[in-house]
């Protein structure tokens, strides 16, 4: 496994078949539908999801999404923390996905 997403806060929390799931579902179907994501991709499906759910104004979910990833990095695992310039790089690609 190249590595795992976290996203932290309220949202891990959430009725899961009520909010993330279904989301998670259309991705998958529409990105994906018949091999897994890179660590890339799997970090921006949590970032559109979460932001997808505070939109939705679930309760106990706002302000804006930590997304962090587990990487390999001299053969030992290390958590790290996706950098604001990466978050927007997905909140781009969100933005000109949605105007279509």
């Amino acid at each position: 496994m190249p590595g795992r997403i976290d996203v932290a806060g309220p949202a891990l929390y959430l009725p899961r078949q009520n909010s993330a799931d279904p989301f998670l579902g259309f991705l998958r179907r529409v990105y994906w539908p018949s091999n897994l994501p890179t660590l890339r991709q799997d970090a921006f499906a949590a970032y559109w999801t979460v932001k997808h759910v505070i939109e939705m104004r679930v309760m106990g979910v706002e302000f804006e999404p930590d997304v962090f990833v587990t990487e390999t990095v001299g053969g030992k695992p290390k958590a790290r923390q996706l950098e604001q310039a990466e978050l927007l790089d997905h909140q781009s690609f969100i933005t000109a996905a949605e105007e279509r």
